[in-house]
């Protein structure tokens, strides 16, 4: 069966049901369809692994377990970007990005939180 290729526009022999010439068409049209879908993706992982890297990078610094709000946002640390939330005991919110978190405080204070609940 003979066809023209949704990519590239070249002709091909083929199943009836085949749709390109070759993989790399293949590919390249389904990439560019889904680009908006993937940008957003990317932007979203990009945004989380950059807060991850800051809260572990205040982990690994021994940090005092507590740090300023401006202080994380001067660092480029996104409050909008986290992977969950958690309910604590205090009845209070804790937001983690992944296996570490925070707890703010109404006086601009952050609490830094580890997996288990805090900072090693």
């Amino acid at each position: 069966m003979k066809g023209i290729c949704r990519e590239c526009g070249a002709s091909y022999l083929g199943r009836a049901d085949k749709l390109y010439c070759c993989d790399g068409c293949r590919n390249a049209y389904h990439n560019r369809h889904n680009r908006s879908a993937s940008r957003i993706q990317r932007t979203v992982h990009s945004r989380l692994r950059r807060n991850y890297r800051i809260l572990n990078g205040l982990k690994e610094t021994d940090a005092p377990g507590r740090i300023g709000r401006h202080q994380l946002a001067e660092q480029g640390f996104d409050f909008r970007y986290l992977t969950h939330l958690r309910s604590n005991p205090l009845g209070t919110t804790d937001y983690y990005v992944y296996d570490l978190g925070y707890r703010p405080d109404k006086e601009g204070w952050v609490r830094l939180l580890g997996g288990s609940g805090h900072f090693p």
